[in-house]
């Protein structure tokens, strides 16, 4: 205990000058969404969209005619590194075939990629894979994540060959992607829909709840699997009434929350519990995907994307995890999208809450890097940072002003404290740049294989001496999974 109190005195102390950014549970600084499925005449189109701070809300449709490509489907987004970028996955220029008597629906895919959108822009700025449709790998992901690596890894439902569902990662290193057989899959092809994959920033690994799995029975589950997809722990299921089959995330607290798509507001399993539970229902609101909000607010909750199956309109809301049941704030009732018809809201992304993460830069090198939310880093700017480190875990400390830092103190956390640690950890401390950045570098390479597996948190905060606690801002939790490549 006096450890962790030592340290917060540490952070605390740090002199800086100027002016303090806000971190408040509940008030978010954007949120993506994406839209989904809905045809015109024979194409089926998509939009993406954005609330802004004001909860206001703007799309641009992906039609033919726009601007913006023509995307049938468009499934899984991610904030990348930077903390800015989107990456989203897309499925392009559906067409809609329809045969025989009585007749069926054919929906024909000419390509898909994984581009990269701005928000701030906005606008999409480059392409990180594309490939035709009919030969690509992966062949139909649904959601994805970014692990500690930066990569991008998904869940590839392969409904040509069910018996090829796999775990795929885009390693941006090599520039390719890896495909991971599990021996616990998702069987999504006989119930489509992934019910969420999200990188575990606090103790890596993956977790993943799906409509079915093969293990004999039609339930709901909640797997997580370890850092390398290697091995896995069957953590939680449920009756088939739960079908969370859209999308899911990870509560700070180890809560993990779903969507519903049945007429629950949504799912849940909570912390060290076995079972899924079901949250209240609704007569018209579908809750179809789900993100956290920044962990260091300490507001434990969830934005969704929410669908009035009465009127099809569509809105985000706001869910505190921290009453039973969640409280529903809606931040902007009853939005007719425009140009988006039909859609659905397939994406609920919080913007913005990676301001601390790690990208492989080598093969046993990486960077740490600082990236705070882009629309308050003119007030950040020059400010003084620290990253520390741990091999101990990410407890919540929670300082003064109710914000968390998560870190479990030990030498290296104490070591880390007091500055760099050449040459394996360099840049931990300084000064962000004059557009609000930084990068740490660690360089594990003289360790080989040895330690691979083996989990470092990081956590870190920018400093201001007027602001609560000394502290700006309070940075993420990140936990990087050493794997030194041969």
């Amino acid at each position: 205990m006096h450890r962790i109190i030592g340290l917060v005195l540490i952070l605390a102390l740090v002199l800086v000058a100027a002016n303090a950014t806000a971190q408040t549970a509940g008030q978010h600084r954007g949120i993506f969404v994406g839209t989904s499925n809905w045809l015109v005449g024979t194409t089926v189109n998509s939009a993406v969209g954005l609330f802004d701070t004001k909860n206001t809300f703007q799309t641009w449709p992906t039609s033919a005619s726009g601007p913006w490509p023509h995307w049938g489907m468009m499934w899984g987004a991610a904030q990348d590194t930077d903390n800015q970028g989107v990456l989203l996955y897309y499925l392009n220029g559906w067409v809609v075939t329809i045969t025989g008597n009585p007749p069926t629906t054919i929906i024909n895919p000419i390509s898909q990629g994984v581009v990269r959108f701005e928000p701030l822009l906005p606008g999409i700025t480059s392409t990180l894979w594309s490939a035709p449709a009919a030969t690509a790998f992966p062949a139909n992901m649904t959601d994805f994540t970014v692990d500690s690596d930066g990569d991008l890894v998904s869940y590839d439902t392969n409904p040509n060959n069910p018996s090829m569902e796999q775990a795929v990662r885009f390693d941006r290193f090599n520039n390719r992607w890896v495909g991971t057989t599990l021996s616990v899959r998702s069987s999504m092809a006989a119930n489509g829909g992934l019910g969420g994959l999200r990188w575990d920033k606090r103790k890596g690994g993956f977790w993943m709840s799906s409509a079915r799995h093969t293990i004999g029975t039609t339930l709901q589950t909640l797997v997580r699997f370890s850092w390398d997809m290697s091995s896995s722990t069957l953590v939680a299921t449920g009756g088939s009434p739960i079908s969370a089959n859209l999308g899911g995330c990870l509560l700070e607290n180890g809560d993990w929350v779903s969507s519903s798509y049945t007429g629950y507001f949504y799912h849940e399993v909570k912390s060290g519990s076995s079972l899924w539970t079901s949250g209240p229902l609704s007569s018209s609101w579908v809750n179809l995907d789900v993100g956290a909000e920044k962990y260091a607010a300490a507001g434990r909750g969830y934005y969704a994307a929410l669908v009035d199956r009465t009127t099809g309109n569509h809105t985000i809301g706001y869910f505190d995890a921290t009453t039973t049941p969640h409280t529903l704030t809606t931040l902007a009732a009853g939005v007719a999208l425009p140009g988006v018809g039909s859609g659905f809201l397939a994406e609920a992304l919080p913007l913005y809450n990676q301001d601390l993460v790690t990208q492989r830069t080598g093969k046993g090198t990486w960077d740490i890097l600082v990236n705070p939310d882009p629309l308050g880093s003119q007030f950040l700017q020059g400010k003084d940072y620290l990253i520390v480190a741990s091999l101990s875990g990410a407890m919540p400390i929670k300082l003064p002003s109710g914000r968390q830092l998560f870190i479990t103190p030990d030498q290296l956390t104490l070591l880390t404290v007091n500055g760099p640690l050449p040459p394996f950890f360099t840049g931990s401390v300084g000064k962000l740049s004059p557009f609000g950045k930084a990068a740490a570098k660690l360089n594990l390479a003289a360790l080989g294989t040895n330690a691979n597996g083996v989990v470092i948190n990081f956590a870190g905060a920018i400093f201001d001496s007027t602001a609560p606690d000394g502290i700006a801002w309070v940075l993420e939790p990140c936990a990087l999974v050493i794997e030194v490549l041969p």
